[in-house]
């Protein structure tokens, strides 16, 4: 559950300086003919993948066109380890970041970078594999590079992910695979889409996993996931179901939209790992050290709502989950205090319980906590406790200082009372909230209204029924 590890190194302005240096005294050849790209756009890479003798090593070979519009063109490595090269020049950058240069004279230059699944950067929250490789496949990371190239046109560099959807790039496998942007699979697999709310949602079941949930009702319930949170969808969200070595649970990449899931990851429980992992990538919010339990504790929280809303749990059950567990003195603004890296999953989700029910009092269920995840989403910077105050007052519409204060900043928990499990149609039903607006794929469901309207009428009353049933749906909750 914990997410894959940011890029180790970012591109700053010392870097830039140094890229902009290097650039005006390098040797400028002439441009190479037959190149490829427009002003503005990155030289495009046809990538192959293949094992190695060892399973648990990949090879992706990456050869770019060369630019005929850049000046200069850079790959900054941050991950993964770069066997060969051809039409590169290595370097190292201020910052002590590798990186090679395009000679300017290799009409196909190109890179051999290797990954193994023993490159994990998930930490040692949870025992068991977080990247595997068997006969039949491997999950590895995907090597973290930077594309940086100075168009000619305006002098001032552009930096792209080159395993990004949206990067000109061709994938091929020597087998078969997924090239996603934090997590490479290669072997056999069956894949399920779907398109919904402005997004595509795609899953990829490894050959011989067997999943306890149907990859068509795991895609129903991110769909409705998705559509239960306000805010901007993201363009394509990419997961793996895994069998064995892979460890239990999930692991997920907040700045990618990816995640993967145990073969045996079921929506029948309060974990639901099944939205827990989706929802890591709607957490667009960065922490700071007394917030670091909020990320666990909302996806928690989210997950099993997800679940009591769909019938999938009981309360009681919810209740035994986020109660079962109660870790002594730690306290969730003290990571020093945590007698077990579970404790923001149990006792996070248990307060969060109770705070929702508290902003739902203070508004006249008019607002709750999905409320304060957006603002916290949309918030500038680190959240520090400070902020998390600031934007629970602003939506409950009054202070909660003191409440916030006793169940964040010391060992105290909500009790059972509190939360509301205990009560028939208690607080844990979630009120339907009406989405914010945003792309959404409408149908009109039938233009009979309009049939006796003469062609032009016709043509205005169907954009006009769109419109009106569109708007409709949204305002119902429909959509």
């Amino acid at each position: 559950m914990a997410d894959v590890g940011s890029q180790s190194a970012r591109v700053t302005a010392p870097l830039l300086a140094l890229l902009l240096v290097t650039a005006a005294v390098a040797p400028l050849a002439a441009p190479v003919a037959a190149q490829s790209g427009t002003a503005g756009s990155p030289p495009s890479v046809d990538v192959t993948v293949e094992r190695g003798d060892d399973p648990a090593t990949v090879r992706l070979r990456l050869t770019f066109d060369a630019p005929s519009n850049a000046r200069a063109f850079w790959v900054l490595d941050h991950g993964g380890t770069v066997a060969a090269s051809e039409g590169f020049v290595a370097g190292e950058t201020k910052d002590g970041d590798s990186g090679y240069r395009w000679d300017r004279e290799t009409e196909s230059p190109s890179l051999t970078v290797v990954t193994s699944v023993d490159e994990t950067s998930g930490g040692d929250t949870f025992e068991g594999k977080e990247f595997a490789a068997t006969e039949a496949w491997t999950l590895a990371p995907t090597p973290t590079l930077t594309v940086a190239w100075l168009p000619s046109s305006d002098g001032e560099w552009r930096y792209r992910q080159p395993f990004a959807e949206s990067y000109p790039h061709q994938a091929s496998f020597a087998e078969d695979g997924v090239l996603g942007q934090s997590f490479l699979y290669v072997g056999q697999y069956e894949e399920y889409t779907r398109r919904a709310n402005g997004s595509r949602f795609r899953v990829v079941v490894a050959s011989n996993a067997t999943p306890t949930t149907p990859p068509e009702t795991a895609l129903d319930a991110l769909v409705a996931a998705d559509r239960n949170l306000s805010g901007e969808s993201p363009d394509s969200v990419l997961a793996f179901v895994l069998p064995d070595p892979i460890r239990r649970g999930g692991f997920s990449s907040a700045r990618t939209d990816e995640f993967w899931v145990h073969e045996d990851a079921a929506l029948s429980t309060p974990s639901n790992l099944w939205v827990h992992e989706y929802l890591h990538t709607r957490q667009s919010f960065s922490l700071g050290t007394r917030m670091r339990w909020f990320r666990e504790a909302s996806a928690g929280y989210f997950a099993a709502r997800s679940s009591l809303r769909h019938d999938r749990i009981e309360r009681a059950t919810v209740a035994r989950a986020f109660t079962g567990k109660t870790f002594g003195n730690a306290t969730l603004s003290k990571p020093a205090t945590w007698s077990s890296p579970e404790v923001p999953y149990y006792r996070g989700p248990l307060v969060l319980w109770a705070l929702d029910r508290e902003i739902r009092d203070a508004t006249g269920g008019e607002r709750d906590l999905g409320d304060v995840f957006d603002r916290m989403n949309a918030h500038e910077g680190n959240v520090t406790y400070a902020d998390f105050q600031h934007v629970v007052a602003d939506v409950a519409g009054q202070s909660m200082d003191g409440w916030l204060d006793r169940y964040v900043t010391t060992s105290e928990r909500p009790d059972v009372g509190q939360v509301g499990v205990d009560e028939p149609g208690g607080d844990l039903d979630d009120r339907d909230r009406p989405e914010l607006p945003g792309p959404r794929e409408y149908v009109v469901s039938s233009l009979k209204l309009w049939g006796a309207l003469a062609l032009a009428g016709l043509v205005v009353g169907v954009a006009l029924g769109g419109y009106v049933s569109g708007i409709g749906r949204w305002l119902r909750g429909e959509d």
